[in-house]
């Protein structure tokens, strides 16, 4: 029961914390001193995520508007970063092409990471909400709203946000990492803000129609219905 409720409710709590032990018993078992401390580097960034997580606190990235990290915020976090390119280019190995990005009306595109030249000629606005990557080069006007993997925005970033796709220019590409749960959150969350749906099941019936892989975890479902009637 309670392995079930922590990964319904903190999987990516779970995830983290569990590298960190992973990486601790290595760094443990090692006799060469370079790998223990490469590996207690790992454990400790592992816990310290965990932690950020259990917050759902982007502010450990020290992510620019621009979606640029600090330098050395960058390179304390590189166990971080390694792991989810590493994870990444292995979804890439499975996925298919044709699912990189779809159109969802002629204001809102919505995919996963891609590069952006890859994005149909009249998109003229991207909204990144990743944390875990560094921005692709881009013709196209770029905003960072990071939003951890599976958790939703601080007040702050849907302010943000909101101030946005009202003033951008349009068409606009919402995306995440694999463009599942935290672009379905946003997109949703632009649907009804911009009047194309009248309520919220509706804009995400719309959007799973698109991308049939889409899905909500509990925390962002619950945090859309929280925030729904002020939007």
């Amino acid at each position: 029961m309670l392995i079930k409720s922590l990964i319904k409710y903190r999987k990516e709590e779970l995830k983290y914390a569990l590298l960190g032990f992973v990486f601790g018993i290595i760094a443990y078992v090692s006799v060469n001193s370079f790998l223990v401390m490469v590996f207690t580097w790992f454990t400790i960034v592992m816990i310290t995520l965990t932690v950020f997580y259990f917050f759902n606190s982007t502010k450990i990235f020290l992510k620019n508007v621009d979606g640029l990290s600090k330098t050395f915020s960058f390179l304390i976090l590189l166990p971080f970063y390694i792991i989810n390119i590493f994870y990444f280019k292995v979804q890439r190995l499975k996925s298919n092409q044709s699912r990189e990005f779809q159109k969802v009306n002629n204001e809102l595109y919505i995919g996963r990471l891609i590069n952006y030249n890859r994005l149909p000629s009249v998109v003229e606005s991207v909204i990144d909400l990743t944390v875990e990557f560094i921005p692709k080069p881009s013709t196209q006007d770029y905003y960072s709203i990071p939003i951890l993997d599976d958790s939703y925005p601080s007040d702050e970033n849907i302010r943000r946000f909101i101030d946005v796709i009202d003033k951008c220019h349009k068409p606009i590409f919402i995306h995440c990492a694999e463009g599942h749960g935290r672009t379905l959150l946003m997109a949703a969350i632009y649907l009804k803000k911009r009047g194309f749906n009248k309520s919220t099941d509706e804009a995400i019936a719309d959007i799973c129609k698109l991308r049939n892989r889409c899905k909500l975890s509990f925390r962002q479902e619950r945090f859309l219905y929280r925030i729904n009637g002020d939007i």
